[in-house]
């Protein structure tokens, strides 16, 4: 059996890293835009307990006038959401 080497430039190289760690069942990146887990946790908690019933809109200004935490409604949206709340 004849092994034939190929020549690869820096980025195909990356993605023949990036598709190995998803073959190994590795998790990706996380986005260094992502809200801090301590930071997500509050505001959950706040929505489950302090304003509990308020919609998402309401919810997000509520938390920029009386908790000081500035975030989009639809970074809000995506939080409820993917917490089922």
């Amino acid at each position: 059996m004849r092994l034939e080497t190929f020549a690869l430039s820096t980025k195909e190289l990356q993605r023949v890293a990036v598709i190995s760690e998803c073959v190994r069942g590795r998790r990706a990146w996380a986005s260094p835009r992502r809200l801090p887990e301590p930071l997500r946790r509050r505001i959950l908690t706040l929505a489950r307990t302090r304003y509990l019933g308020s919609n998402d809109h309401h919810l997000a200004e509520k938390l920029g006038e009386v908790e000081g935490l500035s975030l989009s409604r639809e970074t809000l949206r995506r939080l409820l959401r993917a917490a089922r709340l």
